[in-house]
């Protein structure tokens, strides 16, 4: 009885590390006419980030650092296919060259707003662990053919 204590503890303690994106089955690849990147729960008002905006890192359970973000379309969305990733430019030191740290490509399901803008849960980007103590990257999403980027500051 002991040990079945002692796996549930385990598997307690390594439960969900992020929280799944919200997929779709199928994502289409219709047309955005603009895409924007930000933050705020699905209770409260999307804020858009200008560039270089300072963004506060979430740390999971295990210690990984993860970039939450929201995106916003001004399309008719629902389920789209969607690729995001995080870039850290490249230095006179090695690496060179620019860097991804994180990223995702999918289907991820959109939800239209009362201003007829189509807006996402929460993604969490998960950063390599060898580049968490980076403190600026580039984010870059690609929805529907349209694409943005945002420089952040990412902060503890």
């Amino acid at each position: 009885m002991k040990w079945l204590l002692a796996v549930s503890v385990i598997l307690a303690a390594c439960g969900p590390n992020i929280p799944e994106p919200d997929v779709c089955d199928e994502g289409a690849t219709s047309p955005a006419s603009e895409v924007q990147i930000g933050q705020g729960d699905l209770d409260s008002v999307f804020t858009p980030w200008a560039t270089e905006t300072e963004v506060e890192l979430v740390f999971g359970p295990q210690g990984g650092a993860m970039l939450p973000f929201r995106i916003q379309l001004e399309a008719e969305a629902g389920c789209l296919v969607t690729s995001m990733k995080l870039v850290v430019p490249a230095s006179t030191e090695p690496p060179t060259e620019d860097v991804v740290v994180a990223s995702y490509q999918g289907p991820l399901r959109y939800y239209q707003q009362p201003n007829d803008s189509w807006l996402s849960a929460t993604h969490y980007l998960v950063l390599n662990s060898e580049f968490e103590n980076t403190s600026q990257a580039t984010l870059e999403v690609e929805v529907g053919g349209s694409s943005y980027s945002s420089v952040v500051r990412m902060t503890r």
